[in-house]
C-alpha cells in the first residue's frame, strides 16, 4: 500500500474549495442576472412564438394589411404601426427555412420576428412581449384570450 505524500492532500482539498467557491460566485452571479435555466420545452414555445401566423397578430392589434401570394409564397404588406410615416412599408413573410414570420421595414431595413415586432409596436421589452404572445396565442385555450 503506497501512501500520499501530504503536500499531494493539500493540493486536492485546495481544488476542491476552489471549485465549491466558483460554483458560489456563479451560483450568486445568476441571481443577480436574474438568470434562469432555460429548458427544452421553453425553446419549443419560443418556436411556436415565431411561428403563428403575423396576418393574426397584425390584425389583433389593428394593423391593416394586404395579403400577397405569389407562387406558393405569402406575403403581407403593411404600414409601419410604430411610425406615423405614410410611406413606411413593413413587408412581412414566412422564413422558407425556419417556418417563422419575418418581417422587414423597407424604410429602415430592419427585420425581426413576431418577438420584435411586438416589442415595437406595442412598446413592450423582451420578456412581456413573449409573455403577451404566449398568452394570448400558445395557450389561448387555457387562459381563456383571444
Amino acid at each position: 500500500m503506497t501512501t500520499k505524500s501530504p503536500k499531494y492532500d493539500d493540493r486536492i482539498k485546495e481544488r476542491l474549495e476552489m471549485i465549491k467557491k466558483l460554483r458560489k460566485e456563479k451560483e450568486k452571479l445568476r441571481v443577480l442576472l436574474g438568470e434562469t435555466e432555460v429548458t427544452f420545452d421553453r425553446l419549443k414555445e419560443l418556436d411556436k412564438i415565431k411561428k403563428i401566423n403575423a396576418s393574426v397578430i397584425m390584425r389583433d392589434i389593428g394593423v391593416n394589411i394586404k395579403m400577397f401570394k405569389i407562387g406558393k409564397h405569402r406575403s403581407i404588406v403593411a404600414f409601419v404601426p410604430w411610425r406615423q410615416d405614410l410611406n413606411a412599408d413593413l413587408n412581412y413573410f414566412k422564413d422558407k427555412s425556419s417556418g417563422y414570420w419575418v418581417w422587414k421595414d423597407m424604410s429602415t431595413d430592419d427585420t425581426g420576428t413576431n418577438i420584435d415586432f411586438i416589442m415595437r409596436a406595442m412598446g413592450y421589452g423582451y420578456v412581456e412581449a413573449v409573455k403577451y404572445l404566449r398568452e394570448r396565442y400558445i395557450y389561448k385555450t387555457i387562459t381563456g384570450n383571444r
